[in-house]
C-alpha cells in the first residue's frame, strides 16, 4: 500500500448538497446526515454543506458532523454557494450531488484535478419527470459537452439501477448504483401506537404511505382496494395527502369504502406513530410510477412488512421479485389483485418474504452497511 492508501485510512470528507431547499434536520431520515454520521462511526471525519436563504452558519453536531449552513443563491432550482472553493481545501475527498445541478458539474468538472471529487445522483428520465426531463436537456446542450473528459473517468454512486443507466446514457462511465441507506436510531425507539391501535386484530392489515397523486396511481390504487374487499377480508390504511384537486377526485372511492369500514385514512401522521403502523401492517401496497428511490419501501421492509411494488428506483434497488417482495410489472387491476390474494391466502409465503425483506435492509441497507461501498469509491480516488 503506498502513502496515499495509507492516508486513506483516515478520510475527510465533504459532502456538498447543491439543491437550493431548506432541510429540517429533524426530520428522521437526511440522507447526508445518515451517510456523515455513519462515516464518523467508522473512524473518518465527514461534513456536510447546505443551503440556506437566511445568514450563513456553522452548526457543531453531537454525533461529529459539522454542517457549514451557506448562504446560497437560487437560480432555477441550482444552489450556488459564495466561497466553496476555500472550505473544499480542507478535505479529502468532495462528494457533490446530482450531475445536472450547476454547482456539482463546476465542481466534478473543474476541481476534479485538484479535489478528489465523488458524484451521487438521484433522478432520472421518466413520462412524470416533465420538468426535470426539460431541465437536464438543456443542460446537457450546455454545460455537459464541457465534461468530455471528466465523464471517462469520475466515480458516480447512484441510488438506483434506472440512475445509473440515465448517467451512463449521458456518457459516464464509471458509475455503481448503490441505494440509499436507513438510519436505524429512529426505529428502534418505542412506537407510537395511537393510529395502530385503530387497526383491526383479527384480518390482515394492508397499507399505503405518501403522497396521494397521479404519479402514484392513487385512483387506481382505491380500485384496487375496492374490487379486493369484494371478496377478501381485510383493512387498508392510508397516510398521506396531496393536492385538494386531485384529492376532491378521489372523495367518492374514500368516502364509500370509509362507509363499508375498509378503509382509514390519515392525512399526516407523525413519525413514530407511522412506525406503530409499520409494526401492525401485514402488507404494503406501492404503484407508484416513478420514485427516485422511495423511502417507504425501505422503512416498511425494515419492519418486516412484505411490499407489493411498480418497478421504480427504490423498488428496483431494494426487491428481489418473489423472494423478499413482490414487483408488478404493469399497472392492470388483475396483476394486482393476484399478487394481493397470494400473500393473503399463503401466510406462510407471506412470513417468509416479510422475514427476508427485514435481514436484507438490516444488512444492506443501514448507513453503517452501505458507507462501506462509497469508502470503497472514496479510497479508489487516493490509492
Amino acid at each position: 500500500m503506498d502513502i496515499n492508501c495509507r492516508k486513506a485510512i483516515l478520510m475527510k470528507i465533504l459532502i456538498i448538497r447543491t439543491f437550493p431547499s431548506e432541510l429540517n434536520l429533524s426530520s428522521y431520515n437526511v440522507q447526508e446526515v445518515g451517510l456523515a454520521a455513519a462515516l464518523i462511526r467508522k473512524g473518518h471525519i465527514c461534513d456536510i454543506v447546505l443551503y440556506t436563504g437566511g445568514p450563513s452558519r456553522i452548526e457543531k453536531r453531537p454525533d461529529g458532523i459539522t454542517i457549514y449552513w451557506i448562504h446560497g443563491k437560487n437560480i432555477l432550482k441550482n444552489g450556488f454557494f459564495p466561497g466553496i472553493y476555500d472550505l473544499m481545501e480542507q478535505y479529502d475527498i468532495i462528494q457533490v450531488h446530482e450531475y445536472d445541478q450547476i454547482q456539482s458539474w463546476e465542481i466534478y468538472t473543474h476541481h476534479n484535478q485538484r479535489h478528489n471529487v465523488i458524484l451521487y445522483h438521484g433522478p432520472y428520465q421518466d413520462p412524470f419527470n416533465h420538468g426535470y426531463n426539460f431541465k437536464c436537456s438543456v443542460f446537457d446542450r450546455l454545460f455537459l459537452p464541457q465534461s468530455r473528459k471528466v465523464k471517462a473517468f469520475l466515480p458516480c454512486l447512484t441510488k438506483s439501477p434506472q440512475a445509473r443507466d440515465f448517467l451512463m446514457s449521458k456518457g459516464f462511465q464509471n458509475v455503481t448504483a448503490v441505494g440509499v441507506g436507513l438510519n436505524p436510531e429512529p426505529f428502534e425507539r418505542e412506537p407510537d401506537m395511537t393510529l395502530a391501535d385503530q387497526m383491526p386484530d383479527d384480518i390482515p392489515n394492508l397499507i399505503y404511505i405518501g403522497v396521494l397523486e397521479e404519479r402514484r396511481n392513487s385512483s387506481m390504487l382505491l380500485d384496487l382496494i375496492t374490487n379486493l374487499a369484494k371478496t377478501e377480508s381485510f383493512h387498508f390504511t392510508i397516510v398521506g395527502n396531496g393536492k385538494p384537486s386531485y384529492l376532491q377526485s378521489l372523495e367518492p372511492k374514500i368516502k364509500k369504502l370509509e362507509s363499508i369500514g375498509i378503509l382509514s385514512w390519515y392525512r399526516s401522521a407523525p413519525q413514530p406513530q407511522i412506525a406503530g403502523i409499520y409494526r401492525k401492517a401485514d402488507i404494503m401496497l406501492f404503484p407508484s410510477n416513478y420514485e427516485i428511490f422511495g423511502m417507504v419501501l425501505l422503512e416498511a421492509m425494515y419492519y418486516g412488512v412484505p411490499c407489493i411494488s411498480s418497478i421504480n428506483g427504490g423498488s428496483s434497488t431494494l426487491i428481489e421479485n418473489g423472494t423478499d417482495g413482490i414487483i408488478i410489472p404493469d399497472f392492470r387491476m388483475n396483476s394486482w389483485q393476484n399478487a394481493v390474494k397470494v400473500l393473503l391466502h399463503d401466510k406462510e409465503k407471506c412470513t417468509l418474504i416479510g422475514q427476508n425483506a427485514c435481514k436484507k435492509i438490516h444488512d444492506h441497507f443501514t448507513w453503517d452497511a452501505l458507507s462501506e461501498l462509497f469508502l470503497t469509491s472514496y479510497r479508489s480516488c487516493i490509492c
